[in-house]
């Protein structure tokens, strides 16, 4: 199954036509075939689509099903306990800021998040008020996760009290700013359709963000170490919804400061 965003104009009477980028991830790419469901987005309406036809990069799909989006996850979380611990992330905000970078890394990481969510809390370590005023900035909650040495099981915990209960979580990480728009789309559009857990998969390799459903809050409550989520999506891993996405964003992480060099693109 897919899940792809489209604009009103696309839709048409019981059919939706998919072209431009979408149209040809799923026709070049994905090789989409008749009789293939998935699920189309457009101004607030999910469509369950079957694929009727494929021509050049162009697919038309005939809706089985149209409703109203509900239920969407209501945080996101943003952690940032991973980014560049040594040297000091702040020390790389000042220095990108210099030239003209500060977009990226966790910023540009949160700027993603916070277009396809209403609500991102951003959990940081003391001490990286730099980080946390250009996150707020941003529009992001900030938490303060005393506890952030502990590991990134500790800043997720940190970051499920800050949020609160809600119907569904999506983690994201700081050191991650490369992550398409669509692909958190697609992650929180499986959450609202149900899903247990969804997560982005790019060849084959999971990637983030991690879409989690609102029952999962007490064991988010619970974690510990440096694991972060692992072993809890290890525990429940055939619940796993796997959404084959064409961005290699969702497995391209920020670990030293060579990997800002460029080119820079998104």
């Amino acid at each position: 199954m897919f899940w792809v965003f489209v604009e009103t104009g696309q839709v048409g009477a019981g059919r939706i036509r998919i072209t431009g980028p979408q149209g040809h991830h799923l026709a070049r790419v994905r090789r989409v075939r008749p009789g293939e469901q998935g699920v189309a987005v457009a101004d607030g309406t999910e469509y369950r689509l079957e694929v009727a036809d494929v021509e050049g990069s162009v697919v038309t799909g005939r809706v089985i099903e149209e409703r109203p989006i509900g239920g969407e996850p209501a945080v996101g979380v943003i952690l940032l306990q991973a980014v560049l611990p040594n040297p000091d992330f702040d020390a790389v905000i000042e220095a990108g800021t210099a030239v003209g970078i500060a977009r990226f890394i966790a910023v540009q990481a949160a700027r993603h998040l916070k277009s396809e969510l209403d609500r991102v809390v951003a959990v940081t370590k003391p001490g990286a008020d730099e980080l946390a005023a250009q996150l707020k900035n941003e529009g992001c909650e900030v938490t303060v996760c005393e506890n952030a040495a502990e590991g990134m099981g500790a800043s997720l915990a940190c970051a499920a009290r800050a949020a609160g209960e809600a119907d569904g979580y999506l983690v994201a990480l700081g050191d991650m700013p490369f992550v398409r728009r669509t692909s958190i789309a697609a992650v929180r559009a499986a959450l609202a359709d149900g899903a247990a857990l969804a997560a982005p998969y790019f060849r084959a390799r999971r990637g983030h963000p991690v879409g989690m459903a609102g029952s999962f809050y007490p064991e988010l409550l619970r974690l510990r170490g440096d694991e972060g989520a692992k072993r809890l999506l290890a525990a429940h891993e055939n619940r796993i919804v796997k959404i084959p996405v064409g961005d290699p964003g969702v497995v391209r992480d920020i670990d030293t400061r060579d990997d800002l060099a460029p080119p820079l693109r998104i």
